[in-house]
């Protein structure tokens, strides 16, 4: 379910989360989303968040340009959830999403609420390190004769790193009729913003693996990985660094 509430003379706009969202409910409140913009300009948003269990028939492709389109349209977001892993993956995504986030407990809605309406107080946050020349390569990229990928983040992320992944990813589709894939993030240094783009279209991806495996002691890593697994057929699971064999004989064994 998916629903938006707003007051006709306010630019605050509120998103009710529970359960799973379907295309006809995504695209009734884009409309009513843009129509907001239209009229104020700047919006302010509240999302509640119950539950989540993913998308049914959603478009990904569509909805990840449409949020990327208005991401300059959002002045303030709240997002209000007892969710254990949105917290970690806010954290890590608001060097990217340039405006102010906070994050409530749902039993703390009218103080969301009452946050949205003061004056930002938004310091833009620090740009993700550029690579110097002594940069660690962002991945390192290994292909097996059964298909199976395994592709290890190692530093800092380019938009070059992330179109050769892709185009290493469209080659291995022509040889293997399954594709199994281990992504290791050890050393994540930040990413391009010019790759951020890049990286969602790659992510789409992951609809055409079998099984995939995400090996990572970074909590915002794992609360990613359950909206994937809601949104795409891949068996998608998840493992601390210290059990990297296991998830490789997991996957050699799908």
């Amino acid at each position: 379910m998916l629903k938006m509430m707003t007051e006709s003379n306010s630019n605050i706009v509120e998103f009710w989360i529970d359960g799973t969202i379907t295309q006809e409910e995504y695209d009734r409140i884009a409309t009513a989303f843009e129509e907001k913009i239209a009229k104020h300009g700047k919006v302010r948003m509240l999302k509640n968040v119950g539950t989540f269990q993913g998308f049914s028939n959603l478009n990904f492709g569509k909805a990840i340009q449409f949020s990327l389109n208005h991401m300059k349209d959002i002045e303030k977001a709240a997002v209000v959830t007892d969710l254990d892993w949105t917290g970690p993956m806010i954290k890590a995504m608001k060097p990217i999403l340039g405006m102010e986030v906070r994050q409530f407990k749902r039993s703390e809605i009218e103080e969301a609420r009452a946050w949205l309406r003061t004056e930002p107080m938004f310091e833009a946050a620090a740009p993700l390190p550029s690579p110097g020349t002594d940069a660690k390569p962002g991945f390192s990229w290994h292909e097996d004769e059964t298909g199976v990928i395994e592709l290890e983040i190692l530093g800092y992320i380019t938009k070059a790193d992330i179109q050769l992944a892709t185009s290493k990813l469209r080659e291995a589709f022509t040889r293997h009729e399954k594709i199994r894939f281990i992504e290791i993030i050890r050393h994540f240094e930040g990413m391009d913003s010019s790759a951020v783009w890049e990286d969602l279209k790659l992510i789409r991806d992951v609809g055409n693996f079998s099984h995939v495996a995400v090996v990572s002691d970074r909590g915002w890593v794992h609360g990613f990985s359950r909206i994937m697994d809601a949104i795409f057929s891949a068996d998608i699971r998840v493992f601390k660094l210290q059990d990297i064999e296991q998830a490789r004989t997991w996957i050699h064994e799908a």
